[in-house]
């Protein structure tokens, strides 16, 4: 599969095929100064090995800092997708090259997603969201339920039928701006199910990937590298608008 694709506004595949293991690194690996938090991703940009751009996303926001809409463009493929807010609800309207979708999403009082509605063609599909009083995501449903088990602030642990996936964390490196979760879940949906302290360095499902940082002068995540078990490597390389 064209690393790419394994990363195009799917925040589906991310959540329901990652599953975390929590373990202590012994290097500590902090960023070089306290991360600036007036910042947004604007852009990003899915480079090959070589530094080649393979795909670019773009990033717009209200006044209120709350995602507008996002653009993503390779050479096979553009969508774009626009946000509006209204209480607990989000309603997110996806168009790409050959089919379009409406997704309605709802928050609980935490800010976290508790159900989404996707309609697209006349079909419905709708998955619901699960947490306990930590508001750590205990159980996803769709069309067959996974299940989560967090330590020390992180998921470490998905179920989904008789399939396991295992993360790994740097306990060491705090969850900064660019981090997989705000790019995967937050720019994706505009919402959030998974929180997680730590950086994700190592996800096991059968193949690996594993993932490294770089930081920026704000101390917040400039670029993070995709390593695919023996199947080659790619980078999402941020640029940020700094208040």
């Amino acid at each position: 599969m064209n690393v790419t694709f394994k990363r195009i506004l799917v925040f589906g595949l991310f959540i329901f095929s990652s599953v975390s293991c929590s373990k202590k690194v012994d290097t500590p690996t902090v960023p070089p100064i306290i991360p600036f938090k007036g910042c947004h991703i604007i852009a990003a940009s899915d480079l090959s090995p070589v530094g080649d751009t393979l795909g670019k996303y773009l990033f717009t926001y209200y006044e209120d800092g709350k995602l507008s809409g996002s653009h993503y463009e390779n050479s096979n493929f553009k969508s774009t997708t626009t946000y509006t807010y209204s209480g607990k609800k989000i309603y997110r309207v996806f168009n790409a090259t050959t089919y379009s979708f409406l997704d309605t999403i709802t928050l609980n009082d935490a800010g976290f997603m508790i159900q989404q509605n996707i309609s697209s063609g006349g079909a419905l599909s709708t998955s619901s969201y699960l947490y306990d009083s930590q508001m750590q995501l205990t159980t996803a449903i769709l069309q067959d339920s996974s299940f989560y088990t967090f330590t020390n602030g992180d998921n470490t642990l998905i179920r989904q039928g008789p399939f396991t996936d295992t993360l790994v964390y740097d306990l060491n490196k705090p969850a900064v701006a660019g981090n997989l979760d705000e790019f995967f879940q937050s720019l994706n949906t505009g919402a959030t199910t998974i929180k997680n302290k730590h950086l994700l360095i190592a996800k096991y499902s059968g193949d690996s990937t594993k993932y490294s940082y770089t930081y920026n002068g704000d101390g917040n995540i400039s670029s993070i590298k995709f390593a695919y078990g023996n199947s080659g490597s790619s980078t999402l390389a941020y640029t940020y608008e700094c208040k």
